[in-house]
């Protein structure tokens, strides 16, 4: 059995303004393509399928398109879509009843029976072969909200981190229960774990923070695989090959240009076992530039270098244009550095993604800077955390900040399904 694990697709996605569909239809061909090639029995999407809980009509429909191309191709193709930090749970959910026809099982939310225990029909999902044969069961648990978990005085230690433990416990102990001989055990996840690579421009911390970033032990070893998703960058947690980022299939900002963006492709043996572990690179049709390559420059280094910036000579319209970030050093304000880098550009074929501006004796990285001056690259509950502690004079409790997390996620649910 061949699994092809992806994530973090984020349709929809504009980088400045500038719009990401043509990159988004050319990866979608080319994984269409490659789960025919690889002779797939099954696709696992770990979350962010979608940029906004209320994405454009137009990405959704990339979406859907996808799926019934691929039911074409592949009749026997399993997908399993899982709903992650970026994703309104309820409308990922809304279509089942047409997306299972196509064999497409979406998990939005952690579902729950009346009397609120876990109702593990619903994630956990047998996986056959192309031959009918059962060679896993995936345990499908979605992007995990503060209202997912246990109630936090149930708990010992960190509540977020003991209850996210308990859940995938309870999940794996489920799972164990129903394997039948010769079936491999699958995990899904759209989390933040510790160690993990990040891209601190374009990628939310969740669950508070850092600080409540996810051990790797709470995955049991006796888990063959687990697919994970929310991190852009592909890569293993904890030194376990078997716990995996697939990463996003192309960068969702300048600073995630030199990511080895890919999907996993995961081969399970006749015991479910996973026998070989390999990444397809997924082709980039756009190019992410930076001047300079590395730090920064003065002003004047800066436009002469963009003067001497060497790019297509050919036109293949606005969509196919390189992106480019400029990164300058600044000894004061220069309240003409925009018109000016705009003037260096004039008759330059790219788009223009962001200006950083250093200023002297500024140690701060890049993205701490860029952070800093953007609101907007700031997570909600980071912001309310700093607000509180700087009207009270301490850190908000872990009860507090899980409320608000709360509230900021039904308000983002409403938000999705109101559009």
């Amino acid at each position: 059995m061949k699994i092809i694990h992806t994530a973090d697709w984020h349709l929809g996605h504009e980088l400045h303004g500038f719009n990401r569909r043509v990159e988004q239809i050319s990866f979608l061909q080319w994984l269409s393509n490659t789960l025919l090639t690889q002779k797939a029995d099954v696709l696992i999407v770990a979350g962010d399928l979608f940029d906004t809980v209320n994405p454009p009509a137009a990405a959704q429909k990339l979406l859907y398109e996808f799926i019934g191309n691929n039911h074409k191709q592949i009749p026997h193709l399993q997908t399993i879509l899982i709903g992650g930090n970026h994703d309104s749970a309820s409308r990922l959910e809304a279509p089942t009843p047409l997306l299972e026809q196509f064999l497409v099982r979406a998990v939005g939310r952690l579902p729950r029976k009346t009397d609120n225990s876990l109702d593990f029909e619903q994630i956990l999902i047998p996986l056959y072969n192309k031959d009918g044969d059962e060679r896993a069961v995936l345990a499908a648990v979605p992007y995990l909200r503060p209202s997912d978990l246990p109630l936090p005085s149930t708990l010992e230690g960190d509540p977020l981190i003991s209850g996210i433990r308990l859940i995938y416990d309870d999940v794996v102990k489920a799972t164990q229960q129903r394997l039948q001989k010769n079936c491999g055990l699958i995990l899904t996840g759209h989390c933040y774990m510790q160690g993990g690579d990040i891209s601190s421009l374009s990628e939310r911390r969740i669950l508070g923070g850092g600080e409540h970033a996810l051990p790797v032990d709470l995955f049991s070893n006796k888990v063959d695989y687990v697919a994970l998703g929310h991190l852009h960058k592909g890569q293993q947690v904890g030194g376990r090959q078997e716990v995996r980022y697939s990463g996003s299939p192309y960068p969702l900002s300048v600073t995630e240009r030199d990511y080895h963006h890919a999907v996993r492709v995961i081969t399970l043996d006749e015991s479910g076992h996973v026998a070989k572990q390999e990444s397809i690179a997924v082709p980039r049709v756009v190019k992410y530039l930076r001047v300079p390559n590395r730090g920064a420059l003065s002003l004047p280094d800066a436009i002469t270098a963009l003067e001497n910036l060497s790019l297509a000579a050919t036109d293949f319209g606005l969509d196919l244009r390189p992106f480019l970030e400029v990164v300058v050093q600044l000894t004061g304000p220069e309240p003409g550095l925009r018109s000016q880098i705009d003037q260096a550009l004039e008759t330059k074929l790219v788009r223009l993604a962001g200006i950083q501006a250093l200023t002297m004796g500024d140690e701060n990285s890049l993205a701490d800077i860029s952070q800093a001056h953007s609101l907007d690259a700031i997570a909600p509950q980071e912001v309310f955390c700093k607000l509180f502690e700087q009207k009270y004079r301490q850190k908000p409790d872990t009860e507090l900040t899980q409320a608000f997390g709360e509230i900021m996620h039904d308000l983002l649910e409403q938000s999705g399904d109101e559009g």
